[in-house]
């Protein structure tokens, strides 16, 4: 492509990348989506609805006076702000280099965002709200594909609070095709979920969190700034102690109790023993998950997405109200407060504190929340001895010549940090070392080792009971209700685990159920291949997957999981023989209705199949020739 194009529809708000590209090619007069895709990126390009790629390119040729930039499209069109506080520095980075890059971005590098891997509530069609269509027109004079609506988990207008619209077309068409928002459409869409009054009020509000989170989230951090808000609304809401553990069948049933069974087992976030999503967002916390869940928890935890980012949530104090004491024994303010600062941080969950006396530079650290009266005399881990502590070492050591004991007994450690220092300090040479030196007596290992045999013996019995009592659950069950047991044997013991324990299962779906509704989408995907209007396309595995947007059917799987489904796909599925017969077939009726003779090379020429393809079908091709001549002239006579 050379040059600039001469318009480009300026986004309306909340509208979709894909829905603005949509409006362009309606201006200009319906072409092709090849012909669209090559004006506008140069070359023919699979668009993502959700994460578009090439806007950077595209943006170089937009006129000067639309004020287009490629952060105004990702910020305004995408749904790149959805994802933003919940992912990493680095992987921000990653997801704008893929949306802006001026070349054609290979399939790997979508994958690499982590998206795709994201387990969470799939849309299957394109939504719409049809009183914003109605309002859309009487402001605009078009309707448009609204980008709150094609967020996952999000089933109604947070506008209008009426369930959303299911359009007849398939997420995965937008891929290939463009698909103008149309109000003709109406007839043939259906709702998206058949939901009760109350539900429909709950799913309302998390739209409007869901709506936002969108609109300002270019305002907050990323993912680390996200997990200190997490640690402070769970310990506030008494779900995470000081110590940073944290009850987690608690908040789960708090959950449960709180958005309801029928709200989460709408989006798939139920299950009945401890969600795989909650597990991941606290155990996994640098980890990507998807934002619905995310959202999930945090207007649980404060009510909106607004007050869990700008709220005001109360500080715990893990250490009590400073200042805090000096440790060092031979600082004239030993155990007196005078410690004004300390720098603490949060390492999964569990709080870190480092304390630094200003008067000796002694430092040490805590690895766990103290009450402050306990500060006084419990064990501190020393960082740094400071200025201070050193200098009264050398002293003893050097100048008033006191034996090892005499100088810990002053300085209050161990033999071997004064060897330590003594020699770092260059006080004593290492032949000179007198650090005491633990031995552990042969005795005391065999005793050991009889101890570990035994603990394995009870372990292993535990569990083939619990086995024997509930022989139709499921390692995570059995987990549940043994998790010590359970524990030990997969650290100390994995192989006679893996061998003693019921088959690993994958999460809590219901595939019979997911079977059926999976085969209902894989036939209307076949049905619109084979009666799609033009140059019949092959209809493979990965169109359907494309088009119905179901990876799981290129699974190894699948077999296993959706046998109806796979069974169906299995007959129906095209050789790329049987599709350039469909295209001989094709390329015969469309002759016929041009009109003139028909021949072995039109066809060849109409059905776009190489030469050498060709050869074997010569014949088949002659065969559709004189069916079509023969039914031409019975229709004739």
């Amino acid at each position: 492509m050379s040059g600039k194009i001469p318009f480009f529809p300026t986004p309306y708000p909340d509208e979709t990348f894909y829905s603005v590209i949509c409006r362009y090619d309606l201006i200009k007069g319906r072409n092709s989506f090849r012909g669209t895709s090559e004006e506008l990126f140069g070359v023919r390009i699979n668009l993502n609805a959700d994460i578009p790629h090439r806007i950077g390119l595209l943006v170089k040729h937009l006129p000067k006076k639309t004020g287009l930039t490629a952060e105004i499209l990702i910020q305004k069109t995408t749904l790149f702000p959805y994802y933003k506080p919940f992912i990493s520095e680095e992987r921000e980075t990653v997801f704008r280099k893929y949306m802006t890059a001026d070349t054609e971005n290979r399939e790997t590098e979508f994958f690499s965002l982590g998206i795709g891997k994201l387990r969470h509530t799939k849309n299957t069609h394109i939504k719409f709200c049809k009183e914003c269509w109605e309002e859309d027109i009487k402001k605009y004079g078009e309707p448009y594909w609204h980008r709150i609506h094609q967020v996952p988990g999000v089933i109604v207008c947070p506008t209008h609070g009426s369930i959303l619209m299911n359009s007849p077309f398939y997420l995965g068409q937008t891929a290939h095709d463009l698909l103008v928002a149309d109000i003709g459409l109406l007839s043939d869409s259906f709702r998206c979920a058949k939901i009760s009054l109350e539900l429909i009020e709950k799913f309302k509000s998390f739209s409007k969190n869901c709506e936002w989170l969108i609109n300002n989230s270019h305002r907050f951090k990323n993912n680390d700034f996200l997990n200190q808000r997490y640690d402070l609304w769970l310990r506030y809401k008494g779900f995470r102690t000081y110590s940073g553990r944290t009850w987690h069948k608690d908040l789960y049933t708090a959950i449960i109790d709180f958005y309801g069974m029928d709200f989460l087992k709408e989006i798939q976030a139920y299950d009945e023993i401890y969600p795989v999503w909650l597990q991941r967002i606290m155990f996994y916390p640098d980890k990507m998950q998807h934002p619905m869940y995310h959202i999930l928890l945090i207007c649980f935890l404060a009510g909106s997405t607004q007050n869990f980012f700008e709220g005001y949530c109360p500080e715990t104090l893990p250490y009590g109200k400073g200042p805090w004491p000096c440790r060092n024994k031979v600082c004239e303010y030993h155990l007196k407060d005078v410690i004004e600062n300390i720098d603490i941080k949060y390492d999964k969950s569990f709080c870190r504190a480092v304390f630094k006396c200003p008067y000796c530079g002694l430092t040490y650290r805590r690895k766990k929340p103290v009450l402050k009266e306990k500060q006084y005399d419990d064990i501190v881990y020393i960082s740094d001895y400071g200025w201070l502590w050193k200098a009264k070492l050398k002293e003893y050591i050097t100048e008033r010549k006191l034996t090892p004991r005499q100088t810990c007994r002053l300085l209050g450690c161990d033999f071997y940090t004064v060897d330590k220092y003594a020699v770092e300090l260059g006080l004593w040479a290492k032949g000179d070392l007198t650090t005491y030196k633990k031995k552990i007596k042969k005795k005391t290992q065999i005793l050991q080792a009889q101890t570990e045999v035994l603990q394995k013996d009870d372990y292993r019995k535990k569990w083939i009971e619990l086995i024997k009592s509930h022989p139709e659950a499921s390692r995570s069950t059995l987990y549940n209700l043994d998790y010590r047991t359970s524990l030990w044997l997969q650290k100390n013991d994995r192989i006679w685990y893996e061998e003693n324990s019921p088959t690993a299962t994958y999460g809590s779906i219901n595939w019979k159920v997911k079977d059926k509704e999976y085969l209902k989408n894989v036939m209307d995907a076949i049905s619109i291949l084979k009666e799609e209007t033009g140059k019949p396309k092959l209809i493979s595995l990965k169109k359907v997957a494309s088009i119905t947007g179901l990876n799981i059917l290129q699974s190894k799987k699948a077999k296993e999981k959706i046998p109806l489904t796979m069974a169906y796909l299995s007959q129906n599925i095209e050789t790329e023989n049987e599709w350039r017969k469909r295209k001989i077939k094709w390329a015969v009726k469309e002759l016929l209705n041009e009109g003139g003779a028909i021949s072995v090379a039109k066809i060849l020429i109409k059905s776009s199949i190489s030469r050498e393809q060709f050869t074997s079908l010569k014949e088949y091709a002659q065969v559709c020739i004189d069916e079509a001549t023969m039914k031409k002239l019975n229709m004739l006579n």
